[in-house]
């Protein structure tokens, strides 16, 4: 071995070894995006270079053909490696996937396998030879799988240029330098295999692209060392920070904007050509206001609002930049647009507010039972949360169409005729049937649409008109109408607020409803329609009290039908309710409107009769037994008659309640009816 050979060998296996020594710096980084890549590189640079040292440093022809054929793989790998590395260090991985990567492995694994088997089929190269001049090398008449080879390999080096090109593009002016160092780097590789190519290398017959490549594992080692490549990473602001929806904007200690990302452009509407260079006292002028308020403060965070139209807010926050020795470089002003959160919470406290209003205005509404009371109440509710000079409640009946109104207004509370919809349908008529709000801002502006006459309470016209279907499970109920005497008086969220106040009250008024219902049932008999025994009671009890509070004859009939148990034996119980039915709607033609008739059990029947002497009460039973009898029932069983037994009585001072009363009558009934179709006086 020469000593130049020995020279060029040494020099290779330096660079080998500085290959490894930058795989390992790179292993040690392997987290960071690219720096596996670049560590797999410098592994095949490693060997590629070692395999070319080995070749130049072999005497004999078949070794140097045997490391010829071991560097095909770092041949074939190394501009692999330097796309992927491109690829993963500026985080374009989508293209990184498992099936592209066996793609391009593809190829270095063949050029290994063809370079292998070359005596079969001479691709690679067709034969080998000496130049005298050049001892230690061997020379090869190439193939054309080798000229494909060099040109995949070119290719693949442009595309690894092209990629971090357009990162240096479309980086800032801080992340130009990391790049370029990269950028740098790539090039002597294509550089190295031109100058092969054009027979123009440094060592004549020697090719340097496997030195090129450890020359470009070099610079980007010293990116690690001094640009720190791998800790800020360049394109993380291309893929974070200009993707972020968070707005960021960097000063320098002079408070001059260095950098600002899309987001931040777009919400303070300038450009980065226009700002970045320039003070920040050339930003807009609310921005620049935001800016200075947390200028003396270089790390804080506050939210702000600025005057525009609608108002913006924003959570802003300020980092302070610190270079190795501590000293305040900048700031770094990150600032979210939180506008939706605060509309969301000024609706969310709104909305618990209204909720808690409307359950303060539902238990007061549904404390009453009767509807009266209810109406009064919801009057009263909505006043305190929206004023109202009229105010009134149309209950609507869906079976017979009537209307009949409650209405509330600034000199007292008056009652409204009913009146039939179907006639007089008005404003209410219109709410009812469009099952929807009616809110008119000024009622004196004609609506061709409305056929209705103001509402005129005490002569005053009201301007604003409010009106609310009051609807319960699919039925409309009724309306609630808010008014005032000043036009355009209401907003559409006071609208919405008695809308909600709506549901409530149909809900309670309906309530009432019922538990009206439900009261006059309870003392209602069923199959004749008149009171029962205790309506018999509680009416009873209250004449008795009338009747001596104000010194007030009183009297009470008590009768029953004579042999209505065998009736019902003869014809059936369901002609016998036939009967009991004819005969309170005779009885009822026989009394006059202030007297009270009610089914005391059975066949026995109980009339109050107030403002009634002994001989008034007397005449009454008489026309009542008269009546009576000459009554005729439509049956199956042909026209009934039957008869009657009655027991008067008259209130005196020593009967001390109603049940002591109907208690004498029953007794004189009973003498009656050993008679039968008579009429007894209890004495």
């Amino acid at each position: 071995m020469s000593g130049e050979s020995r020279l060029i060998s040494g020099a290779l296996y330096l660079t080998a070894l500085l290959s490894v020594y930058i795989a390992g710096i790179a292993f040690r980084r392997r987290r960071s995006p690219g720096a596996l890549a670049l560590c797999l590189l410098m592994c095949a640079t490693a060997e590629w270079t070692l395999c070319v040292g080995l070749e130049i440093g072999s005497a004999g022809v078949s070794q140097k053909i045997l490391f010829s054929k071991m560097g095909s793989l770092g041949f074939a790998g190394a501009p692999t490696l330097l796309l992927i590395f491109a690829l993963a260090y500026t985080q374009q991985f989508h293209w990184l996937t498992f099936r592209s990567i066996g793609l391009l492995s593809i190829v270095p694994v063949a050029a290994m396998l063809l370079a292998a088997t070359n005596e079969w089929h001479h691709w690679i190269w067709v034969y080998s030879f000496h130049r005298p001049s050049l001892p230690y090398l061997i020379f090869f008449e190439y193939g054309p799988v080798h000229y494909a080879l060099m040109l995949y390999n070119f290719l693949l080096v442009l595309a690894g240029l092209l990629v971090m090109g357009k990162a240096w593009l479309h980086g800032a002016p801080y992340n130009r330098i990391r790049i370029g160092i990269i950028l740098a780097a790539i090039l002597f590789p294509s550089l190295a295999s031109i100058l092969h190519i054009a027979g123009l290398d440094l060592v004549p017959g020697l090719d340097l692209t496997p030195v090129s490549f450890s020359i470009t594992g070099a610079f980007i080692a010293f990116g690690i060392f001094r640009t720190k490549i791998f800790n800020v990473i360049p394109i993380a602001r291309e893929n974070l920070i200009e993707n972020m929806r968070d707005g960021v904007l960097v000063c320098d200690a002079q408070n001059h904007v260095v950098d600002i990302n899309s987001a931040a452009q777009k919400a303070i509407g300038i450009s980065a050509r226009e700002i970045i260079g320039q003070p920040a006292s050339r930003l807009p002028a609310d921005w620049e206001a935001a800016v200075c308020q947390i200028e003396d403060a270089p790390s804080a965070r506050k939210e702000i609002r600025l005057d525009s139209d609608p108002p913006l807010y924003l959570d802003l926050q300020t980092t302070p930049l610190f270079d190795r020795r501590h000293r305040l470089r900048g700031r770094m002003i990150v600032f979210r647009d939180v506008t939706e959160r605060r509309q969301a919470e000024t609706q969310l406290a709104l909305r618990a507010e209204e909720l808690d209003l409307l359950n303060r205005i539902s238990l007061a509404i549904t404390s009453g039972l009767e509807v009266d009371s209810v109406l009064k109440t919801l009057h009263e509710q909505c006043n305190t949360i929206i004023h109202s000079d009229v105010f009134y409640v149309a209950l609507y009946d869906d079976a017979t169409g009537i209307v009949q109104m409650s209405l509330y207004y600034e000199k007292g509370y008056q009652t409204h005729p009913p009146f039939d919809l179907h006639n007089r349908p008005g404003l209410t008529g219109h709410i009812i049937e469009s099952r929807q709000t009616l809110y008119l801002p000024d009622v004196a502006e004609p609506d061709a649409s409305l056929s209705s006459t103001p509402v005129r309470v005490g002569g005053t016209m009201s301007r604003s008109y409010i009106g609310i279907p009051l609807i319960l499970r699919e039925k409309v109920i009724g309306v609630m109408s808010v008014q005032s005497y000043k036009p355009a008086f209401y907003t559409d969220n006071q609208v919405r607020l008695l809308e909600m106040v709506a549901v409530e009250a149909a809900i309670a008024i309906e309530n009432a409803r019922l538990y009206g219902e439900v009261q006059r049932l309870a003392i209602i008999d069923e199959l004749t329609g008149v009171y029962n025994y205790r309506g018999l009671t509680e009416l009873g009890k209250r004449e008795v009290e009338r009747a001596r509070r104000f010194n007030h004859p009183f009297s009470l009939l008590f009768f029953d039908i004579d042999g209505f148990r065998n009736f019902n034996n003869i014809y059936s119980h369901a002609t016998g309710n036939l009967v009991l039915k004819a005969i309170t709607e005779r009885a009822h033609s026989a009394l006059r409107a202030v007297d009270i008739f009610t089914r005391y059990g059975g066949d026995e029947f109980v009339v109050l009769l107030p403002e009634t002497n002994r001989e008034m009460a007397l005449q009454a039973a008489k026309r009542l037994v008269a009546e009576i009898a000459s009554t005729q029932v439509a049956t199956d069983h042909g026209e009934l008659s039957v008869t009657i037994s009655v027991g008067v009585t008259t209130l005196t001072e020593e009967i001390p309640d109603i049940s002591a009363l109907i208690d004498r009558a029953n007794r004189a009934e009973h003498r009656a009816k050993k008679k039968g179709n008579c009429v007894k006086i209890e004495e």
